[in-house]
């Protein structure tokens, strides 16, 4: 995939912050919400991981775009209902493939898919703010 700019802060004090404030919360972002966000090639899969497991206090971002699918669309949506192998995890909504969001990898767990991960982005606590960016 290729290496798209990626920036965006999530106030975590706000409501899409709040949405992540448990270990083992995901949310999807599609849509920047000012000019200056920029969000990847798919958007962003930004969730909180198991305390002391993922880096960046516990927060780790993804592309949403599914590597196996790419150029194509397919998008990794987090799952309401966790895989069975996982605590946390995400589907591509065209090929199918799980990627387990638990530990900060976001690794393809599905055995009768090939293996692959999703392009991660660094994240930084500063104060109330979750920065993700390259």
């Amino acid at each position: 995939m290729p290496d798209l700019p990626v920036a965006y802060t999530i106030d975590l004090m706000s409501a899409e912050g709040r949405s992540i404030a448990s270990p083992q919360t995901a949310i999807l972002i599609r849509t920047p919400r000012q000019q200056s966000d920029l969000l990847g090639v798919g958007g962003l899969i930004v969730c909180h991981g198991l305390p002391g497991e993922v880096e960046g206090g516990g927060y780790a971002a993804y592309d949403a775009q599914c590597p196996l699918c790419y150029p194509t669309v397919g998008i990794v949506i987090p799952d309401q209902t966790p895989a069975e192998e996982t605590l946390m995890s995400a589907t591509c909504d065209h090929c199918l493939a799980v990627y387990d969001l638990s530990l900060g990898v976001g690794q393809q767990i599905r055995r009768e898919l090939p293996p692959a991960v999703l392009k991660r982005y660094p994240t930084l606590l500063r104060g109330r703010n979750l920065l993700i960016g390259n």
